[in-house]
């Protein structure tokens, strides 16, 4: 299967959006290449890359090129040409993610390399509803597994097109990613709710011993420049937002604690979020900075470009207080954080 790499992507010869890993990681990691294992689009221009090691990539949302209208029964043949529309701007182009433990790096993942996590093994595709009838079990889970309606061109990954779901649906694509030398692994669930820009994930952090957690930072890479900047969140917490030149208006929103179960549900996971834009020309240090790192919540362009001007949204969690030194994750014993990326 063709492995989706980091691209270059281009407007008028210059470039938006050049993304570094920072290579070399640290000896200490245990660093693996994953693909592309799920791609969900739709008519409206919708096209989403799930990753097997826990992220994705919206690629574009929202309109897309339609065709030239049929020549009208009495017109005189040939048609005159039309114009067809441009193809719809590309919006997210990276993610990355990072677990730290004390003031140490534990697991994250950058696009289609994972650091001390197995690549998931499947990414699952299916529909959740709940039933309502008592004689058979209220409240019980009803899954629905959907099948590939085909094969993506550009990655060979499964694709699912999402047309015949009605509007409103949630998809949900759940990968799950395994310690790899470390002992905390990740299950993360990506719920897109169609003819909606609308991308959440929900990460679920489990150990194979107990461990303590005391930051989490999400990072959305644009694909065009704009204009970033920080604003209210649910919650108290802070929103990273971009305007791109392309009139996307995108944001990246930490929305609280959804645990399956509420009564497990651990308050100190519900810590307001700091929130803005970080440098993006070197992902991986951003990651292993169990810090805010360049985080800031300050109004900054970077539509003119340049060398060292690519930025990203970024949340960052810290449960670090003045009575606790983090959240400890023991064995049966999980921890939810949902993320939300919008694109308007």
């Amino acid at each position: 299967m063709q492995k989706h790499a980091l691209k270059l992507f281009l407007l008028g010869g210059a470039v938006l959006a050049a993304v570094s890993l920072g290579k070399p990681a640290l000896a200490a990691d245990n660093v693996v290449q994953g693909e592309v294992c799920a791609v969900l689009e739709d008519s409206t221009g919708t096209h989403i890359h799930i990753f097997n090691t826990g992220t994705a990539v919206v690629l574009q949302c929202h309109n897309a090129p339609q065709p030239p209208p049929p020549c009208p029964p009495a017109q005189q043949q040939p048609c005159p040409p039309v114009p067809i529309p441009p193809p719809p701007p590309l919006a997210i182009c990276n993610e990355a993610f990072a677990v730290c433990t004390g003031s140490s790096f534990a697991v994250g993942a950058i696009g289609d390399t994972a650091f001390n996590l197995k690549l998931s093994n499947d990414c699952k595709v299916f529909l959740q509803e709940f039933n309502t009838d008592p004689d058979f079990g209220a409240n019980l889970p009803i899954i629905t597994t959907l099948e590939p309606s085909g094969e993506d061109e550009e990655t060979g990954a499964p694709l699912f097109n999402l047309d015949d779901l009605p509007l409103g649906t949630v998809v949900n694509v759940q990968v799950v990613n395994q310690p790899n030398g470390k002992n905390i692994g990740v299950q993360t669930t990506f719920q897109h709710r169609v003819g909606t820009c609308k991308l959440c994930k929900v990460r679920k952090f489990f150990a194979t011993s107990p461990v303590t957690i005391t930051s989490v930072k999400e990072i959305e890479v644009p694909c065009n420049p704009g204009i970033f900047s920080q604003l209210a969140g649910p919650g108290g917490s802070d929103t990273g937002v971009v305007s791109d030149t392309f009139g996307q208006f995108i944001t990246l929103t930490s929305t609280g604690n959804t645990a399956a179960n509420p009564s497990r549900a651990d308050q100190r996971f519900f810590e307001r979020s700091l929130a803005g834009s970080i440098r993006a020309d070197n992902l991986l240090a951003e990651l292993k900075d169990c810090g805010p790192g360049s985080l800031t919540a300050e109004r900054i362009d970077n539509r003119d470009g340049g060398p060292g001007s690519a930025r990203a949204i970024a949340v960052f969690l810290s449960f670090r207080t003045s009575s606790s030194s983090g959240v400890t994750i023991r064995p049966n014993f999980d921890k939810f954080l949902t993320f939300c990326i919008d694109i308007e």
